[in-house]
């Protein structure tokens, strides 16, 4: 029971570390977009058709491998919220059959 505070700190921890994740990850989608646009532009007179094929084709893939990661991101983060919740209400539930243990044992010592 000590180390209570210290798993769900290292739970939340976790958390943070996954919504960092996602949001590297929608960054680097959005800047993958953002080069495509800057590349196209520069190089579209020498070949355009290829190089639009090639960048919609990189795009794609990662939009795919995106949507994957997110997709476990959202799944981990779940699991974390319910093991935060159980591990709280494990807590508790401890904490009250201590409470109860202890009054038991002074109205026996009373009575």
């Amino acid at each position: 029971m000590s180390d209570f505070p210290l798993q769900v700190l290292k739970l939340y921890s976790a958390l943070a570390d996954l919504r960092t994740a996602e949001d590297w990850i929608h960054g680097t989608v959005d800047d993958l977009e953002s080069l495509t646009k800057d590349v196209s532009c520069r190089i579209e007179h020498v070949a355009p058709e290829i190089v639009q094929l090639n960048w919609k084709t990189l795009i794609s893939y990662q939009g795919d491998i995106q949507k994957r990661f997110v997709k476990q991101i959202k799944e981990k983060t779940e699991e974390i919220n319910t093991l935060i919740n159980g591990l709280i209400f494990t807590n508790q539930l401890i904490i009250k059959l201590l409470a109860l243990s202890s009054s038991s044992v002074r109205t026996s010592c009373l009575g």
